[in-house]
């Protein structure tokens, strides 16, 4: 008789890829296999033992897979209370359990399973599958007493070993209908690209494919930026939206996780547990708070062995992955490489026939497209348009006179630098040998021209030829039209062509079409009548901007900006109804609504997070005119309780351009109650240095057209550097415009800027979700 066998925790029973191994080989729930009584059979014979049985154990009862008695009749189907299981003491103990007499062994006397069935000796085996997990046993019973030999243990662990075999072969089985399935998703993959769903879609498709194949585990794909150093989300159709958001912009490292150190290094990254895996150790309380405790991830390769990516699965107990899913989630990997880099190459292909060779722009086609769409829309939901046609005076001359390298090249910089001036919705196209267009949206008459007037400075300054070392320097003539919401694409276009060629004869440089349009007059007032009403009905919201500091990645301050939404027109640009208010009256009104509102936000924040979180608001030069508009500031902040360095308000540099006496005592008042100041827009438009020096400012804000041009366009890299540190030298803070990439956040820390603004840190959000980014 075999010692006694100390009852072991049911660690071994409850342990999680035991159970999941169970339920993924379906044995459970199969009912009697005619196949597993032959191994009973053979036990009850080889051991000459009246009964034997092949039974499984999940956490809470035993099946009786194949049970064989003294007569040779099998049954099967039973369940057993797992206190009646001797099977169970085998999974615990993880070894043979022999009892040769149950009555005098002192461990087994009193079991209820003993008592019940009438068992004087007991011989079981453990049965395990290819990951080594304990599913069951194989065990023969007989009702006295008797004596357990080595060759019947010998001979029931043969016969297991026969019911393992059987178990890998149904595996092999299972996993070659998994694969063929999983080959399915790769056609669905397939067809996605060639129809030319977004990546979002196919990725989607991809994940939910392979999830479906796997027992509850969740999926994602994250995707490399730009410059390899930070994660964005791509898809994780399972996870918590929130999770989601979370983990987008992650850094890579070695220490970023199972994904971030995934990419890192090149190579799969397998996390059991999350609560002690040394990689997790900065996002345990975010893994923890959405039920995350394991993540296993695999770099995605491109056909170049660059990293893409990661494909993960994350599940919600610790545990080792299988063979299976190791391999699937390869395959996985493998195939989301295929999937990006198929879907990127068919948009090159498409780009290509959108683009200009030499400069990398739109072309005509693109340009025209783009047209159609915005003009198509309503004439009050879309945005204000303006064409700007630029032609490069004496072009010809040089291309003719120095060759086509040079001529190039001044093609070449000259796309660079419109590209500069325009915005990110705008499109830039070269249309012609030295035609370009701008089509800007967002713009009225008075910001066109300023648009052109900047395109022109920037376009005057010289160009050193590589070629011969000579320095050109070019002159353009610039056509404006305007969308009246009457003409189509291709009339703006010629109205503009036309206008340049006005400017050209005439020598001005700039001239617009000129139109007196009775609908442009009309929608104007109508605009201005449902601006009205919805500042009276309410119908204005303020969305907020975080300024990041750059030293620290913390939120320093939001700025506040309007939104509309009308009931009919749908969303109405800022750049269509404000000059509507300014030139009506309504800015004042709207002006006192934004202070108030943000006001108001901005003392949740504080009181939310614990800290100083001060608010910007843009102001119109035509509140700075106002006499009573520092007064009506101050007013504002005692009717709120508002402490007034909480506010930053902010100009432009039109703003300042008379010199008027109003506005210089308004802006002394506001910083002599405590107000900050800020210089919107640095250095495109009326920049003077004195200014600087004279004017309570406290704040200098670069321009996003400068911070475009980091680290690639030397003079935009100059003037950052040069602003940057007159700002210092007089003592303000520099706020860093439209930061969209990591290379240029790196660019200003290096330059000493102080904080950054742009969709690298976050897009424009609603009052919510800027606390959720505080309490980060």
């Amino acid at each position: 008789m075999a010692g006694p066998i100390p009852r072991r925790e049911a660690r071994a029973l409850r342990d999680p890829g035991r159970l999941r191994a169970l339920a993924r080989s379906d044995l459970l729930e199969s009912g009697p296999e005619p196949e597993f009584d032959r191994w009973t059979v053979l036990a009850s014979r080889l051991l000459d033992a009246p009964a034997s049985a092949l039974t499984l154990v999940d956490a809470s009862r035993e099946f009786v897979k194949s049970h064989v008695t003294g007569s040779g009749a099998t049954m099967a189907g039973d369940h057993v209370a797992l206190t009646h299981s001797l099977c169970r003491e085998v999974i615990e103990a993880g070894e043979p359990l022999l009892i040769a007499d149950a009555a005098a062994d002192p461990a087994f006397r009193a079991h209820p399973g003993i008592l019940a069935f009438g068992i004087g000796a007991y011989a079981g085996v453990p049965v395990r599958d290819g990951e080594g997990h304990v599913l069951g046993a194989l065990c023969a019973m007989d009702g006295d007493a008797r004596a357990w030999s080595a060759q019947d243990v010998e001979s029931l662990l043969e016969l297991a070993a026969g019911v393992e075999l059987e178990l890998a072969r149904r595996d092999g089985a299972r996993e070659a209908q998994r694969l063929q399935e999983v080959l399915g998703y790769e056609h669905l993959v397939h067809e996605l690209i060639a129809a030319g769903a977004p990546l979002p879609r196919i990725l989607d498709a991809l994940v939910g494919g392979i999830e479906s194949q796997t027992d509850g585990l969740r999926g994602s794909v994250l995707l490399c930026d730009a410059d390899g150093l930070q994660l964005r989300h791509a898809s994780s159709p399972a996870l918590p939206a929130a999770y989601a958001r979370a983990i987008d912009g992650l850094r890579t490292g070695p220490d970023a996780g199972s994904c971030g150190t995934a990419v890192h290094t090149g190579s799969e990254v397998v996390a059991e547990d999350v609560a002690t895996d040394p990689r997790w150790a900065r996002f345990r309380h975010l893994a923890s708070e959405h039920g995350i405790a394991t993540c296993w991830s695999v770099p995605i390769h491109g056909a170049d062995a660059r990293v893409l990516g990661t494909f993960a699965f994350h599940d919600s107990v610790p545990r080792r992955p299988t063979a299976g899913e190791l391999s699937l989630l390869r395959h996985a990997g493998r195939l989301a490489g295929i999937a990006i880099e198929r879907h990127r190459t068919q948009e090159r292909l498409l780009a290509l026939a959108d683009v200009d060779g030499l400069t990398g722009l739109a072309n005509r086609s693109l340009l025209l497209r783009r047209m159609r769409r915005m003009v198509s829309e309503s004439v009050c939901a879309r945005p204000s348009l303006a064409v700007l046609v630029c032609d490069l005076n004496r072009f010809k001359l040089i291309n003719d006179s120095l060759g086509h390298a040079s001529g190039d090249q001044v093609l070449a910089v000259t796309g660079r630098r419109l590209s500069s001036c325009a915005g990110p919705d705008d499109v830039v196209a070269r249309v012609a040998g030295d035609e370009f267009v701008v089509l800007a949206t967002g713009i009225d008459a008075y910001q066109a021209r300023g648009m052109a007037g900047r395109i022109r400075r920037l376009l005057a300054r010289p160009i050193l030829d590589e070629a011969t070392g000579t320095e050109h320097r070019i002159t353009a003539s610039i056509g404006v039209a305007l969308d009246d919401g009457v003409s189509d694409a291709d009339d703006l276009i010629r109205h503009a062509e036309a206008a340049m060629l006005a400017a050209k004869s005439s020598g001005t440089g700039i001239a617009f079409h000129e139109s007196d349009s009775r609908e442009r007059a009309t929608k104007e007032l109508e605009l201005h009548g449902a601006l009205r009403e919805a500042l009276e009905l309410g119908q204005l919201r303020a969305v907020y901007q975080p300024v990041v500091d750059l030293r620290t990645g913390v939120i320093a301050s939001a700025e506040a900006l309007i939104r509309w939404t009308h009931p009919g027109l749908g969303p109405v640009s800022p750049a269509d109804f404000i000059p509507v208010a300014e030139r009506h009256g309504l800015i004042a009104d709207i002006g006192d609504w934004v202070l108030r509102t943000a006001g108001l936000q901005a003392l949740d924040w504080n009181e939310l997070s614990g800290r100083p979180v001060p608010v910007a608001v843009n102001v119109s030069p035509r509140q700075l005119t106002d006499r009573f508009f520092a007064d009506r500031v101050a007013d504002i902040l005692a009717s709120i309780r508002l402490s007034p360095p909480l506010l930053t308000l902010e100009i432009t540099e039109t703003a300042l351009v008379h010199d008027d006496a109003v506005t210089l005592r308004n802006l002394d008042a506001l910083a002599s109650l405590g107000v900050g100041i800020a210089l919107d827009d640095f250095g495109t438009g009326y920049s003077s240095l004195s200014h600087l020096r004279r004017l309570p400012i406290s704040t200098v804000k670069v321009d996003r057209s400068f911070v475009d041009g980091l680290g690639d366009d030397r003079d935009a890299t100059a003037i950052v550097t040069g602003v940057v540190g007159m700002a210092r030298g007089l003592g303000l803070e520099t706020v860093a415009e439209g930061v969209e990439t990591g290379r240029q956040v790196h660019a200003l820390e290096q330059l000493g800027c102080d904080f950054g603004q742009g969709y690298r840190f976050a897009r424009p959000l609603e009052a919510p979700d800027i606390v959720a980014l505080l309490s980060r």
